[in-house]
C-alpha cells in the first residue's frame, strides 16, 4: 500500500516538473534595453515568424586608448512587426543605430521575441 502512494507521489512530481519546463518555454526573462550602433550583416526568419538580426557591433576600445572592437550580436523582432522587418531589409550592409527599448519580461507565445525586441532602426550618416 505504501509503495502505491510513493509511486503516485513520484508520478505527480514528474508531471509538475515537466509542466514547469514546458511553461518556461513561453517565459521571457530579457531585461535588456538601450542603443547599439553597427552594421546589419544578415537576418533569418525563425520558425514562428520572428526575425533574428545579425549585427556587427562597433564599440570604442577604452582600455587601449583608441580604435574599435567589433563583435557579432544577434537581436530579434516580433513576427507581426512588419515596419521593423522592412527597416531590416532596407538597411542591410548599412551602418545603423538600433534601439531595443522595450523590456520584455513575462509570458509570450512563440511568435514573439523572448528577449528585448528591436523597436527602431535609423541609418547613420
Amino acid at each position: 500500500m505504501n509503495n502505491r502512494k510513493g509511486d503516485a507521489f513520484i508520478g505527480a512530481a514528474f508531471v509538475l516538473v515537466v509542466g514547469f519546463f514546458v511553461l518556461m518555454l513561453f517565459f521571457a526573462p530579457g531585461w535588456d534595453t538601450g542603443l547599439m550602433s553597427g552594421k546589419i550583416i544578415g537576418y533569418d526568419t525563425a520558425l514562428f515568424g520572428t526575425k533574428k538580426v545579425f549585427v556587427l557591433e562597433e564599440r570604442t576600445v577604452f582600455n587601449e586608448g583608441s580604435g574599435y572592437s567589433q563583435s557579432q550580436v544577434v537581436l530579434c523582432s516580433d513576427h507581426n512587426d512588419y515596419d521593423i522587418h522592412k527597416l531590416i531589409e532596407e538597411n542591410m550592409n548599412q551602418k545603423v543605430v538600433i534601439e531595443y527599448r522595450e523590456r520584455r519580461v513575462g509570458f509570450y507565445t512563440w511568435g514573439y521575441c523572448h528577449e528585448s525586441p528591436i523597436t527602431n532602426i535609423t541609418r547613420q550618416s
